[in-house]
């Protein structure tokens, strides 16, 4: 199935896809996997993804973003696991990349 999505990732920058992609519905739980995945709320803080380009854009509900699985653990309590399954349209969290005061 081929989807066209709005924003991509920059943790997907080394693949250089497009914004026509073809997808499946096996979605491996590991690091790394990237997924497609539907924007469900504006957010008003911590609502930006870091494109392949360095620059951030805004998340909006209804955004079709390309992201990856990861865990994380960061500043402000931010903490992140990969799901033992994922499944299409399971819900999964963002922790968008936040911008640095350095």
């Amino acid at each position: 199935m081929k989807i066209l999505v709005d924003k991509i990732g920059s943790v997907t920058k080394n693949l250089n896809l497009s914004y026509e992609l073809e997808i499946t519905e096996s979605i491996p739980s590991e690091e790394g996997i990237v997924i497609v995945a539907e924007v469900l709320e504006d957010k008003k803080q911590y609502n930006q993804l870091e494109l392949p380009t360095g620059r951030f854009s805004t998340l909006k509900k209804g955004d079709i973003v390309v992201v990856a699985l990861g865990n994380r653990r960061a500043l402000k309590g931010f903490v992140g696991k990969i799901p033992d399954q994922v499944k299409v349209n399971d819900v999964i969290h963002i922790s968008p990349l936040q911008k640095s005061n350095a």
